[in-house]
């Protein structure tokens, strides 16, 4: 085999780790859906807006921001096996982020409110609409 072809399938095998590592840091919606919230992501989940500050696992400020409408029964499926919480309106943590992420437009007397101690201890916050069909998802770091 010639030098530049071990060059070549060098740098074809560092660019698919490249391409491979980009796609575990940065997953799809549905894919972080998975990760953060709840898995096997339910069939209803629709209108999902995801943003994920944390590529490395390891920041201890808001790391991603779910938008996200769901089945009532879906939703009831992710608070009951997912192991979240149910707390008072006072209790949840409304941080700035993107502008399209604005569970405070959930008044403190309607609505349902859960948290979660996620993996290595973080936030988890989850709010549901009146409707119970639209919800916010927070996890907040370290």
């Amino acid at each position: 085999m010639k030098k530049w072809h071990k060059v070549a399938l060098f740098l074809m095998g560092l660019w698919l780790l490249v391409v491979w590592l980009g796609y575990q840091v940065e997953p799809g919606p549905r894919r972080a859906f998975a990760k953060y919230i709840y898995s096997p992501v339910p069939a209803t989940v629709d209108n999902l807006v995801v943003d994920v500050r944390d590529m490395f696992g390891i920041e201890p400020e808001p790391v991603c921001y779910f938008s996200f409408t769901i089945g009532k029964e879906d939703l009831e499926t992710i608070v009951t096996r997912g192991k979240f919480n149910k707390v008072e309106a006072g209790e949840m943590f409304i941080p700035n982020g993107p502008v399209w992420f604005r569970p405070d437009l959930i008044s403190t007397n309607a609505g349902r409110f859960y948290f979660r101690r996620g993996r290595r201890l973080a936030q988890e916050f989850l709010w549901i609409h009146p409707s119970g069909t639209n919800a916010y998802f927070l996890l907040w770091g370290i």
